[in-house]
């Protein structure tokens, strides 16, 4: 495995695409990959946004009593967000859910640093990954 992690940063030090880093992690833009000569993924190239919570905690119960994966012990998730909360877009509808719910989470929770720093986060989620 690290190996193959050397390769693709060695790869990616080649594209000439647009990046951006985020808390230290580099990030290409997925349209700019999809047109590099060089890249190795093949033509079925999607995005899949993350753990979906459901499919990941059906896939820990069929595990039994103490699921492992890679020989770590894992359990099931549980958020009190909605997977909109963490995805940035364009689409009004997803935008006007996601704003109803941010409120309703400002009315439990008046005046607390927590419903800052969350909503902080989402703002820079969402301009990570808007499309430039």
């Amino acid at each position: 495995m690290a190996n193959a992690r050397a390769d693709a940063a060695a790869r990616l030090l080649t594209f000439t695409g647009r990046t951006k880093e985020i808390d230290a992690r580099p990030y290409i833009h997925l349209d700019d990959y999809r047109a590099w000569s060089e890249r190795k993924a093949g033509d079925d190239l999607g995005v899949t946004e993350g753990v979906v919570n459901a499919s990941w905690n059906a896939w820990v119960e069929a595990r039994g009593d103490n699921p492992e994966l890679a020989g770590i012990r894992v359990g099931k998730l549980d958020s009190y967000l909605k997977e909109d909360d963490f995805f940035s877009c364009n689409n009004p509808e997803r935008r006007r859910r996601r704003a109803e719910r941010a409120s309703a989470i400002r009315l439990l929770m008046i005046n607390s640093d927590e419903v800052s720093k969350l909503e902080g986060l989402l703002r820079l989620i969402g301009s990570a990954y808007a499309a430039p």
